[in-house]
């Protein structure tokens, strides 16, 4: 297995078969595993079952509120170049009412990890790790 989805949440509040269709219509070739991890406990806790659970070498968390672009996984795979993990874009699209209403794109041009992480615009759900990582991490 390549790559863990895993998708942490306590209730569905309407989003949650759209998170999994993302999850599931990606372009990426190798194998991969969705993860739904319900639970009433906090989210860390969540993703921690999650990734216990997990079989990949890599896990991507995805809030049950997201979606992924069909070339999310693909993307971020091919992006590693030796790296432990990687951090794509992310894009507002909006409230769901009778169908998705988009909001402006919020985009920031960032140089480098150093300002990434002064600013605090890394992304959660942009975000592929080293499974790993995240133990080593705790």
């Amino acid at each position: 297995m390549e790559i863990s989805i895993i998708i942490p949440y306590n209730e569905d509040r309407g989003y949650l078969k759209e998170a999994i269709k993302s999850a599931e219509n990606q372009d990426f070739t190798g194998k991969y595993e969705i993860i739904l991890q319900k639970g009433d406990v906090f989210l860390g806790e969540n993703i921690n079952r999650g990734l216990r659970r997990a079989k990949g070498k890599w896990i991507k968390i995805l809030s049950e509120d997201d979606i992924l672009p069909p070339n999310s996984l693909s993307d971020l795979y091919a992006g590693m170049n030796g790296a432990r993990w990687a951090c794509g874009d992310a894009e507002n699209f909006g409230l769901l009412k009778d169908g998705w209403e988009h909001s402006p794109i919020y985009k920031s041009l960032v140089t480098g990890l150093h300002e990434m992480l002064r600013r605090n615009n890394i992304h959660g759900g942009t975000t592929l790790y080293e499974r790993e990582l995240l133990f080593e991490i705790g």
